[in-house]
């Protein structure tokens, strides 16, 4: 990941910030990004809070209303946040939730709530997607430590029944 903007030089455009929305298993999580002249991004803020949506899928077969009502104070607090930047709160570039949400009994009700509490569509990340942000991030991840810099690596991923064999060696 590009590393954040460093001084507010110029001021932030409203119109070139781009927003996405994650729900994940344990997290609710915002990443605001400029657009650069040249079509790069560069992470202006990245929110995160705990909530506790797998604990729940896997207790319960369901997502709480406390967990529900939770993950939508959340996202209305992260909708202040843009509005702070000058960007329309419901203009959120993506908004995703973990593959995990299908398991719950209650996915659509959970989606529906959000939608008509804080203007949003959510879409579940399918397993193939989940597979790759996984992989991207741990290879980011990984590349960052300096042992792995130094010699190469061989492990295993998997999301669900997916697994994917990486390899990183760095020049």
């Amino acid at each position: 990941m590009p590393h954040a903007r460093k001084s507010a030089k110029k001021p932030l455009v409203p119109e070139n910030l781009l927003t996405a929305l994650h729900i994940g298993a344990s997290s609710v999580s915002m990443m605001v990004a400029e657009r650069g002249d040249d079509g790069s991004l560069m992470p202006v803020d990245f929110l995160e809070k705990p909530a506790p949506v797998a604990r729940d899928i896997f207790r319960n077969g369901v997502v709480t209303a406390l967990t529900t009502e939770r993950v939508v104070s959340i996202i209305k607090g992260y909708q202040k946040s843009l509005t702070e930047l000058g960007v329309d709160s419901h203009s959120v570039t993506r908004a995703v939730s973990t593959n995990i949400l299908s398991e719950a009994s209650n996915h659509e009700a959970f989606m529906n709530r959000i939608r008509i509490a804080c203007g949003l569509r959510i879409t579940t990340i399918d397993d193939g997607e989940m597979t790759r942000l996984i992989y991207l991030k741990t290879r980011r991840r990984l590349l960052s430590l300096p042992a792995m810099q130094k010699t190469p690596r061989w492990f295993s991923m998997s999301a669900r029944e997916t697994r994917v064999p990486c390899y990183f060696k760095t020049a």
